[in-house]
């Protein structure tokens, strides 16, 4: 009965994920918007003439997202994140960010069939040909070198020095986006069926009947995606949830057979078991198992280690990312309000 469950698991993660056709219609729309970021930048450089303060250079565009991360369903976004150069320009994210999409939108509203439809500080959501786009701004701690290396990890690590040394605790999830490319890689390296846990877990909670009640005494269905974000459960938190369930297992299982294959059951049960007790609910992830270059900085870095533990002791997992800037301290803003969750 249970190998039969897992099978079965493990074929609705596959079944829920987008289709190729949709991959297809993604890239093209990637493409369209680079086109436009790359012409506004130009536009706008030459509007500063030789004033070399006042230039901007985009060093890259990078999907994002569960897209790129292969954890999304059939109804996920295109996260776009445009990355500015760390350069001698007045303006970078995040304190550039107001004049940044001042001057993209001055482009992006003159598109037919391009419809902006809510600006935050950090992001443009939007829909290109009735499609759901999400734009994002970050810097480029590289300074635009691209050679050699691995520059995902390079990005990172450059990221998380000037987050420890030079911005307060209460500005770092200003910076969360510079993990990006890192959030990427390290999804990109877990096994296939935790890819596969992610999505399975994403369409049992987000399209299921389950309702949960929040701190205010509201009720409310987690399949009706704008008042559960309204409340702080997106499918990155689960996403979250899901791949530190899928590590904190089979560390556990690996323990006892160091040939123990990881469970989609298993994992699901362990998420189910943790969001019923989410006062206990920590990020503890292993440190042999966080990404390369914050392994390096626990290692190098005393004010590192010391911010890395506070973030463990002080955050629920609900409040940031596994993977991303992993013990980090970018998780002021992502506040989940839900405090218990019940069935209906």
């Amino acid at each position: 009965m249970a190998a039969d469950k897992e099978r079965e698991l493990r074929v609705l993660g596959q079944e829920v994920g987008p289709s190729d056709e949709l991959q297809r219609i993604f890239d093209k729309l990637t493409k369209r918007v680079q086109d436009l970021v790359h012409k506004a930048v130009q536009q706008h450089n030459k509007e500063m003439g030789s004033d070399k303060r006042r230039q901007l250079r985009v060093s890259r565009l990078v999907t994002a997202g569960s897209l790129k991360r292969r954890t999304s369903t059939g109804d996920s976004d295109n996260d776009l994140v445009i990355f500015f150069s760390d350069n001698d320009a007045t303006w970078l994210p995040p304190d550039g960010n107001e004049m940044l999409w001042e001057m993209l939108l001055r482009h992006i509203n003159h598109q037919e069939d391009w419809v902006v439809v809510k600006s935050f500080k950090h992001a443009i959501v939007m829909e290109v040909d009735g499609l759901p786009v999400d734009l994002v701004l970050a810097r480029d701690f590289t300074s635009g070198d691209t050679s050699g290396g691995n520059v995902p990890e390079k990005q990172a690590k450059l990221a998380m020095q000037f987050l420890v040394e030079e911005v307060q605790i209460g500005d770092r999830y200003n910076y969360s986006t510079a993990f990006t490319e890192l959030a990427n890689q390290y999804v990109a390296k877990l096994q296939p069926w935790v890819n596969g846990l992610v999505r399975a877990a994403k369409h049992c909670v987000l399209n299921s009947g389950v309702s949960v009640v929040t701190d205010d005494g509201e009720e409310l269905r987690m399949a009706d995606k704008a008042q559960r974000k309204e409340k702080g459960i997106t499918s990155y938190l689960v996403e979250c949830l899901a791949i530190y369930a899928a590590q904190a297992q089979q560390q556990q299982q690996q323990q006892r057979d160091p040939n123990a294959a990881g469970s989609i059951t298993d994992a699901l049960r362990w998420m189910l078991e943790a969001v019923s007790n989410p006062a206990s609910l920590k990020a503890r992830l292993y440190v042999t198992l966080w990404p390369a270059p914050f392994r390096e900085l626990y290692d190098e870095s005393e004010k590192f280690r010391v911010l890395a533990k506070e973030a463990h002791r002080e955050r629920p997992l609900a409040l940031h990312c596994a993977f991303e800037g992993l013990c980090c301290m970018c998780s002021g803003a992502l506040q989940c309000k839900v405090r218990v969750c019940v069935g209906s």
